[in-house]
């Protein structure tokens, strides 16, 4: 085994290990690197022509399956980035240089049956189709 095949292999101990929450001396993540690292020989082989079984592709995604059955492409849960909150019935305006509080005079409604959304904003008709400007 060459240099560069061992770290790869180690490094992808290590990914399993990080997954499979544990460490990277254990067999399982061993296991999950062996197969990972077989899986992209493979791979590589298909894609460069040379004769290799997809069929050995398939039951080594079918291995991996069974330690890592989320790894799909789905993208991680993240949590919502607003989290809105109304404290008081009054509105306060904060400085962005010092930081200072000012309350303000208006009220914020208590409640969504109390909520009365804007109007729209309405928007002047075209005196034209813009095919006779300037005649």
């Amino acid at each position: 085994m060459t240099v560069a095949r061992a770290a790869r292999y180690q490094q992808l101990v290590r990914e399993a290990a990080k997954q499979l929450k544990c460490k990277p001396t254990s067999e399982r993540a061993k296991h999950v690197g062996t197969l990972r690292y077989a899986r992209e020989h493979f791979a590589e082989r298909l894609i460069a022509g040379r004769d290799v079984d997809p069929v050995a592709l398939i039951r080594l995604d079918d291995a991996l399956k069974q330690y890592l059955p989320q790894a799909t492409s789905a993208p991680p849960v993240t949590k919502p980035l607003l989290h809105l909150q109304i404290c008081s019935k009054k509105i306060h305006s904060v400085c962005q240089c010092c930081g200072h509080i000012q309350p303000t005079d208006v009220d914020t409604p208590l409640g969504p049956d109390q909520f009365k959304p804007p109007l729209p904003l309405l928007l002047p008709a075209p005196m034209s189709n813009g095919g006779d400007i300037g005649n």
